[in-house]
């Protein structure tokens, strides 16, 4: 005998009688699963979209051009990962969306007044970056703009030099980021004094490259809280300023500064500073 347990809707689930749940009939449930697998492998070429963008767009942070062609994948994927059960990662494109939204809203005010969003649209393309790898694996470079997920850094190469810059000029970090990279550098970015913090609870640098004149705080007040803490006491740490009164140089070496440098200095020499800092701490 056949029992009818639960009522037909949609033509493709069922409402139990006992529990008042929906669920799935086995063969829309076959149907879901083939529409979310061949969503899943578009995923690399989204990713490849977004990747292609954010390469163009960290090249010119303040091009408004690039950031509206980097908008462009992302409100895409936006729209679509969560009807196909991708929620975090649509949601990560939606907070992104809005992000430059509010950037290009804000840049035909000011660019300092834009510069606060894209700094947070750094961290969200690195979270986006991480969710890919979750569902496809593999890497790619679409949040090395800046900011690690959790700690607001970023990645340039893959060995090397470990070096942590701590600057609030968006685009000054964004072109240190690729020059230093380019000398075979690992760099990794941060905007201020709280994500710098974060970023060297998950991984010590060889080198701590600090902005002197930040917002918020100069780089001797983040020098003396870094150099106050037992385990980076010995960090090796350098400042970037155009400011080369005593006063400053006095504040930066009473804070445990090793040496002041020009921010106009190549990236090559800069390079070479960097390393033999390292070497010194060695």
């Amino acid at each position: 005998m056949i029992v009818d347990t639960g009522r037909r809707i949609h033509g493709a689930t069922f409402q139990c009688r006992h529990c008042r749940t929906e669920k799935v009939s086995d063969t829309a449930s076959s149907a879901l699963t083939a529409l979310t697998e061949r969503y899943r492998a578009s995923l690399p070429g989204k990713r490849a979209a977004i990747s292609a963008a954010a390469r163009d767009w960290r090249a010119a942070p303040g091009d408004r051009e690039r950031l509206h062609a980097l908008d462009q994948p992302l409100h895409k994927l936006a729209g679509s990962a969560g009807a196909y059960g991708f929620v975090r990662l649509g949601e990560a494109a939606r907070q992104a969306d809005g992000l430059i939204a509010d950037a290009l809203a804000a840049s035909t005010e000011s660019a300092t007044t834009a510069s606060a969003p894209l700094r947070q649209l750094f961290s969200v393309l690195r979270e986006i970056d991480e969710l890919f790898d979750s569902e496809i694996g593999g890497s790619s470079d679409v949040g090395n703009a800046c900011a690690c997920a959790g700690t607001g850094a970023c990645v340039a190469s893959a060995s090397g030099l470990q070096v942590l810059l701590v600057d609030d000029d968006v685009e000054l970090a964004a072109v240190l980021y690729e020059q230093l990279g380019r000398e075979g550098i690992q760099v990794s970015v941060v905007h201020d004094g709280a994500a710098m913090h974060r970023a060297l609870a998950a991984r010590r640098p060889d080198v701590l490259l600090l902005d002197y004149w930040l917002q918020a705080e100069t780089g001797a007040e983040l020098a003396s809280s870094v150099h106050a803490l037992a385990d980076y006491a010995d960090l090796p740490t350098l400042c970037l300023t155009t400011d080369h009164s005593e006063h400053t140089r006095q504040c930066a070496l009473a804070a445990g500064v090793l040496a002041m440098v020009d921010k106009s200095l190549p990236s090559a020499e800069l390079a070479i500073k960097l390393r033999q800092l390292a070497q010194r701490a060695a």
